[in-house]
């Protein structure tokens, strides 16, 4: 693998000396090759930090065009309702890094922006959820209307007991 690396850089630095006045930005040759180099410099960053955020496999998929949402969220798309929200705001958060480094075609961001809706939504619903039950417990505890379930099973039990004794 080296000798490959080794021979690659020398075929593109004798490429990059042998045009003719190559540190002249005017030619077309050494503009062009400066330009690639660049891009495929840009290119291969981008592509090595959403390795690195997001992973391998959710990176290639979206490379070549398969926006799936296992695979860049890492979570089952119809058991979303079994996550809590701390899981789900970590595939948001995988959601929003893919949008950052994926090419910025449309119809890229429009799938990647489908998925992070889609969690964002579930979200929202956790958190209303949890809130609502939280003002219910709040108000539940205003007025004092705790619910024991020994409390009232023994309640009932002295309720049929004594309903027994009126009968005889």
């Amino acid at each position: 693998m080296k000798t490959k690396h080794i021979a690659i850089i020398t075929l593109l630095s004798a490429l990059i000396t042998s045009t003719p006045c190559s540190a002249e930005k005017s030619n077309p040759i050494t503009t062009m090759i400066y330009g690639n180099m660049i891009r495929a410099r840009d290119w291969t960053s981008n592509f090595f930090k959403s390795c690195w955020n997001i992973g391998i496999l959710a990176t290639l998929y979206a490379r070549f065009g398969k926006y799936d949402f296992k695979k860049i969220s890492g979570l089952d798309e119809n058991a979303l309702d079994t996550y809590d929200v701390d899981q789900l705001k970590d595939a948001q958060r995988r959601a929003e890094k893919m949008v950052l480094y994926t090419s910025p075609s449309p119809s890229a961001q429009n799938e990647l922006n489908k998925i992070s809706l889609k969690i964002q939504g579930k979200i929202h619903q956790k958190e209303h959820d949890a809130h609502v039950a939280a003002e219910e417990a709040k108000r539940m505890e205003e007025f004092h209307m705790t619910y024991d379930e020994a409390k009232v099973e023994a309640e009932i039990e002295e309720m049929i007991k004594t309903n027994k004794k009126n009968k005889k």
